[in-house]
């Protein structure tokens, strides 16, 4: 992503280009946060598990202080459950260690992923999966390549 692309109000963090719907009022469910984002010239953010990249979002996020409500993000098992995919079409390692304890659980009624501020040991911002029927705040990134 080249980030002088990057016009508000996207905002660039470390090297990709985002929008948080957490700056407004704005809550969807995943499926309209979804829409939203592609409307922006994005889609919901992925994730690289267990890159510099994640690290720059997750700082970002707890620096800005946004860590009383969980965001939708462009993870999901809802095509085939229990195989959790990102966006661009990469597969989620369920050991990875952004997933919070005991997530994803095995609920059929959780199919979409969320990132969420969790004190367990220490604070820290873990995904988790929750309903995509929530209307939460959501994250949009530019530069995805969806293959969903």
């Amino acid at each position: 992503m080249r980030t002088d692309d990057c016009t508000w109000p996207f905002v660039v963090v470390g090297s990709e280009c985002y929008y948080f719907s957490i700056t407004t009022p704005e809550v969807r469910t995943w499926d309209m946060a979804r829409q939203d984002c592609q409307i922006r010239g994005g889609d919901l953010a992925v994730m690289q598990m267990d890159c510099e990249q994640d690290r720059h979002l997750i700082d970002y996020i707890i620096g800005q202080g946004w860590t009383t409500a969980a965001m939708h993000v462009g993870v999901t098992d809802e095509v085939n459950e229990g195989m959790w995919t990102w966006l661009d079409g990469r597969t989620s390692d369920l050991w990875d260690s952004l997933w919070r304890y005991n997530q994803p659980d095995i609920s059929t009624s959780y199919n979409c992923g969320l990132l969420d501020y969790y004190i367990y040991d220490f604070p820290r911002v873990h995904l988790i999966d929750g309903s995509c029927s929530s209307s939460l705040h959501y994250i949009c990134q530019k530069g995805v390549h969806a293959k969903m």
